[in-house]
């Protein structure tokens, strides 16, 4: 997912203005507000199977013995179903620092009482676990997402880039077809709204549609009958 990002919207940015603007907003920091509107009976079933959100990552600063855990996480339902990482059965939902300490902790097979996190996040095992980001395997819980170094995800995003370098100019004129008439008509008084917002009808489904049809060429994640969460944590210890 990271390295779609890269791509699409590194070439995107060579055929339209990506440059953004974010208003410094009072209490709030800079950020622009977004919406969407459809027709009544718009029929959501493939925009919800393609959606995504991006990537999010929470960073946690000298926890738990160590110098930085990061979780980064996408939004995406690879199986075509819904994935509700978060839901804990209690009125406060499990957010990314707790559910980044809590993966640390039962991967150190530590003893998550002599911590002083919150315990109720692990509640939320048995959900996690048909997620797929545990496994409930010798009855014990281990984490079933990759586990990086910092060191090993800055090689990751030196993969990436390579990547990405490669395919720009490879797909820009593909990208300058595929664009043409699709730059989103504006009420005449909306003035401020980023070029690159324009054009999110026409991108923003591209990425998982590419991962959508590699998995139907059998060129990734042959066999694997199981859920992938997009989701990865990091350990600078």
């Amino acid at each position: 997912m990271h390295a779609m990002s890269q791509c699409f919207f590194g070439v995107g940015g060579r055929i339209y203005d990506n440059r953004h603007d974010y208003p410094e907003r009072p209490n709030g920091g800079k950020w622009v507000g977004m919406g969407y509107s459809y027709p009544k009976d718009f029929d959501y079933g493939e925009i919800k199977k393609y959606n995504w959100s991006g990537e999010r990552t929470n960073d946690l600063h000298n926890t738990l013995g160590v110098k930085k855990l990061t979780l980064t996480v996408f939004d995406t339902p690879f199986d075509g179903k819904e994935r509700h990482y978060y839901e804990t059965g209690h009125s406060r939902i499990l957010k990314d620092d707790s559910l980044a300490q809590m993966l640390f902790i039962i991967n150190e097979r530590i003893d998550p009482r002599e911590t002083g996190v919150d315990l109720l996040p692990f509640e939320n095992i048995p959900n996690l676990t048909a997620c797929g980001i545990l496994n409930g395997e010798n009855d014990k819980p281990a984490v079933d997402i990759p586990i990086l170094t910092g060191g090993e995800f800055n090689e990751l995003e030196q993969i990436t880039r390579r990547v990405s370098d490669a395919f720009i100019p490879a797909a820009l004129k593909i990208m300058r077809n595929h664009l043409l008439g699709t730059k989103i008509k504006l009420p005449a008084h909306l003035k401020s709204v980023p070029e690159q917002k324009q054009y999110l009808n026409s991108m923003n489904y591209l990425h998982t549609m590419t991962i959508y049809t590699a998995i139907e060429r059998k060129l990734i994640f042959n066999e694997v009958d199981y859920p992938i969460p997009p989701m990865i944590l990091i350990v600078e210890k």
